[in-house]
């Protein structure tokens, strides 16, 4: 017959951590929305990961220069642009003009109102 085998904590800890600490990682990348295989990979070829950031690096300059080209665009249309920006001001200033107006009514209303309550 043959003997029971017997593990010492040690091993017990070692087989802990080779099956229990992975999954882990893996459900929490996994809840962050991460993909935990793709994660892993990265880690471990850190040779293509620095592929992804000249990537996107090259990306960010070709969104750098489509932003320039809007910007250009846009101030071609600024006078009139401006003719809007002012209205909008104007409009702003009144209705914060209306709502310093209204919360003093309502400070009124909560006055007399307390007073009422008083009596």
């Amino acid at each position: 017959m043959a003997k029971k085998v017997r593990l010492t904590n040690f091993a017990r800890f070692f087989i802990f951590l080779v099956i229990i600490v992975p999954a882990a990682y893996a459900a929490a990348s996994y809840i962050n929305g991460e993909d935990p295989v793709q994660n892993v990979k990265d880690i471990l070829k850190l040779e293509e990961s620095t592929e992804k950031v000249a990537v996107q690096k090259e990306e960010n300059t070709n969104e750098a220069a489509e932003t320039e080209k809007i910007a250009t665009e846009n101030s071609s249309q600024s006078a009139s642009s401006s003719k809007e920006v002012s209205e909008l001001r104007e409009e702003l200033k009144f209705y914060k003009n209306k709502t310093k107006r209204l919360e003093q009514r309502v400070e009124e209303l909560e006055k007399e109102n307390f007073k009422l309550k008083q009596k």
